[in-house]
């Protein structure tokens, strides 16, 4: 329904779906909390979208504050395998309108990240292990850089989105580091995505590369 432009139809399927299956009875996982919260948030339902996000952030936490739980979930995550409690909670901050806490959650796991990442380095792991370590580390910052526009996007306000992506970019044009070098190939992919949405060019000339 949601593909079809008919949220309220949509919201009634959700509805009905909690009615039948109570989550008090069948505790959800975070993800499946994450992806209620998400798709009461696209059909329009916000009341209910931050109900679950905050359900969703609850289990994210707990996950993350007591990682013997379910240890592969917070591992997989820091090693870019699988989409984990830190930024299925950054999401859901997100959905509540707490950009703070977006942000804290994506800084926890850029520190984590990096921190195998290093471990591998110092174990001489092979250089293509390191390289996905060192994508998922500019992955996080990106989302990290992206927090201020996501809203922009999110509520339609395509043309301001792309002005301060363009904004971004000024920033990103000459990379020091191999960070900013993957980041500047992530934003120039969404200049130009949010460009065609917009029938506009991406408007970025040449940029040398790094190294």
């Amino acid at each position: 329904y949601l593909n079809d432009g008919n949220k309220q139809k949509a919201i009634a399927v959700l509805d009905q779906l909690n009615k039948m299956i109570s989550t008090e009875l069948f505790p959800m996982t975070f993800d499946n909390e994450h992806k209620l919260a998400k798709l009461y948030a696209q059909a329009g339902d916000m009341a209910k979208a931050k109900q679950y996000a905050q359900i969703g952030i609850a289990s994210c936490k707990e996950l993350i504050d007591n990682p013997d739980l379910k240890p592969e979930y917070v591992q997989y995550e820091i090693t870019n395998r699988y989409f984990g409690p830190y930024r299925a909670a950054s999401e859901l901050y997100e959905i509540i309108g707490d950009a703070n806490g977006a942000k804290t959650m994506l800084e926890g796991l850029k520190i984590k990240t990096k921190a195998m990442r290093d471990m591998l380095y110092s174990q001489g792991y092979s250089e293509r292990d390191i390289q996905r370590m060192d994508y998922a580390v500019a992955d996080i910052q990106f989302s990290i850089e992206m927090l201020p526009i996501n809203p922009l996007i999110s509520s339609g306000k395509l043309q301001n989105a792309y002005d301060e992506l363009q904004k971004m970019k000024v920033r990103f044009a000459n990379p020091k580091n191999m960070e900013e070098q993957i980041i500047k190939s992530m934003l120039e992919s969404q200049i130009m995505d949010l460009g065609r949405k917009l029938g506009v060019g991406a408007g970025f000339g040449v940029w040398h590369s790094f190294g």
